[in-house]
């Protein structure tokens, strides 16, 4: 499905320095730039064994990339959200993209939300996506952050912790799941995320945790919002917490999706594409 990974160079970061990405979809389709969620990859299938296929028909051109430390993206100690956009800026330079749209899940929400908000993109970026999105916890308040991460104060070490416990957790249910080519594919998901460790999961946690360096004031494009009001993993107070830190002259949409869970994205993949289409219009 798709690309299996392509790599663009990233000299600001180092002379060795590189992002890989995968694409997928219809090649001169409606380009949209994803980020995944935490313990994701590039290879990560929104819409399982289908997710070429209803990409394609949606004729979007999905570019998946992988964060500093995960998959085959080289590491970046210390990376923030905007360092991420900056990549971004970099990959879409590259691929001679003009205007394109991006789509965040969970983890990857704040970091599709930098790319929108970077001055240098924004003008460029069409359309914005945020699916079952992280929020800026810190300030919602310590309460949130323990519920989320099981302590008030996250640090390295207990980010790692629970990155390893995560992993775990989810490679033990992935190998429970009864439909093969599912299996397969959550299983090769989860364990190119890690293949250089856990440090790039566990970095993504202290961002959403700390301040975040970027200023959601600077949007200009379109967002549409989704998220489950059964979401157990990242609850939807995240997104109401989010979209009231919008500006007022941002154009956005809400879906809030009773009795979805944090797998919505699963089964509404085909409405996000179109939704990200249909946005870039306007």
């Amino acid at each position: 499905m798709g690309s299996p990974g392509r790599f663009v160079s990233l000299p600001a970061r180092g002379s060795l320095a590189k992002l890989c990405f995968r694409e997928y979809g219809e090649p001169n389709g409606f380009p949209v730039i994803f980020a995944h969620g935490n313990l994701n990859s590039r290879l990560y299938a929104p819409a399982w064994e289908k997710t070429e296929e209803v990409t394609k028909a949606a004729n979007v051109r999905l570019i998946a990339v992988d964060r500093p430390g995960v998959g085959g993206s080289t590491p970046q100690p210390g990376r923030t959200y905007s360092s991420f956009a900056e990549d971004i800026e970099v990959l879409v330079d590259t691929l001679g993209l003009k205007r394109f749209g991006v789509a965040g899940f969970s983890s990857g929400g704040p970091h599709a939300l930098a790319v929108a908000c970077e001055e240098r993109l924004g003008e460029r970026v069409s359309s914005l996506s945020l699916i079952s999105s992280d929020a800026p916890y810190k300030r919602i308040g310590p309460e949130m952050i323990k519920r989320l991460y099981g302590v008030e104060n996250l640090t390295a070490e207990i980010a790692l912790q629970n990155a390893q416990t995560n992993y775990d957790h989810l490679k033990t249910s992935y190998l429970g799941m009864t439909k093969e080519n599912r299996r397969k594919l959550a299983i090769e998901d989860v364990e190119e995320a890690v293949k250089q460790g856990l440090e790039g999961v566990a970095a993504d946690s202290l961002l959403e945790t700390g301040d975040w360096d970027f200023e959601i004031s600077n949007i200009k494009s379109p967002v549409t919002v989704w998220h489950g009001k059964a979401d157990t993993d990242v609850p939807v107070e995240s997104s109401r917490f989010l979209v009231d830190l919008f500006p007022q002259t941002c154009q956005k949409k809400i879906n809030y999706i009773e009795g979805e869970s944090h797998s919505m994205i699963r089964r509404h993949w085909n409405s996000i594409l179109e939704d990200l289409v249909s946005a870039s219009k306007l």
